[in-house]
């Protein structure tokens, strides 16, 4: 879908055997493979055309890193749900609450190991509040969570928790709501473009774990670790400056010397932006 163009269907499926002949796998292949390859590719590209025409709607789903029936999935939530998005504006929690039904729709088979469903919505705030493990730990304990295992339950270890922020939480729930902003923009609704925005400051503190978009801003500057972060946003919050690169620099004796408690990559990253 990513590649669909504007071209006439049959030029696209030419150029579709070429895109399978450009990957490793085709090189890799022995004659028997190659073809099959090419042929899968040509598969894929009519059960695309045949299920969704509309070269416009393909363009949109090429850029959300989903499939065909997820990505048709969410333009139907996003369709029906948009004018509630757009109303929820600038409050990354109230869309959080909006979107979360459908993540946990999508994510199903992967989220069915944590019990009760109910629990896990308490986890995501405390992710994104920026809160340690052990205290994500607490939270899930404390609202009665435990961990499928075959017919019974077990108790949660800590890496039951770090495999729901990190991957579920912080991998693919964000391209569901990626893809909900990116959907959202191509609807062209009035007074969407704020809710958008805030949409992607959503994805990032789902990804990042992190509380704002100073922190997000320290994050994308190369300071890519959640405590790491964390820590320098105090020193550099009363510093001068509009941007947060700005106030980096002007505290850099301060946010040298709590870099020193941290790898030296951190240290090195901070020299870079001087």
């Amino acid at each position: 879908m990513a590649n669909r163009g504007t071209e006439p269907f049959a030029t696209f499926l030419a150029a579709t055997e070429d895109l399978a002949k450009q990957t490793l796998a085709y090189h890799l292949a022995d004659d028997e493979k190659k073809a099959q390859l090419v042929k899968l590719f040509t598969i894929l590209a009519e059960y695309v055309e045949e299920r969704q025409p509309d070269m416009n709607i393909q363009a949109v789903f090429g850029k959300t890193l989903l499939g065909l029936l997820d990505s048709e999935r969410i333009w139907a939530w996003a369709g029906e749900n948009a004018q509630t998005l757009i109303m929820a504006g600038d409050s990354e929690i109230a869309l959080l609450g909006l979107v979360w039904p459908l993540i946990t729709e999508m994510l199903v088979d992967t989220l069915g190991r944590y019990l009760p469903v109910t629990a896990i919505l308490p986890v995501v705030h405390s992710w994104i509040a920026g809160n340690t493990y052990a205290q994500i730990l607490a939270v899930w304990v404390s609202n009665g969570g435990a961990i499928r295992f075959g017919e019974k339950t077990r108790k949660t270890k800590m890496e039951d928790i770090v495999e729901l922020c990190e991957n579920t939480i912080g991998y693919q729930s964000t391209l569901i709501v990626a893809a909900i902003a990116e959907i959202l923009g191509s609807l062209n609704m009035e007074g969407a473009d704020e809710c958008i925005r805030s949409l992607g400051t959503l994805q990032k503190r789902l990804k990042y774990g992190i509380a704002d978009s100073e922190e997000i801003a320290l994050y994308e500057l190369g300071f890519a670790d959640r405590v790491v972060a964390q820590s320098l946003r105090p020193i550099i919050a009363s510093a001068d400056g509009r941007t947060v690169r700005r106030r980096l620099r002007r505290s850099a004796d301060a946010v040298g010397v709590t870099l020193q408690g941290f790898p030296r990559y951190f240290s090195v990253c901070l020299s870079s932006l001087q």
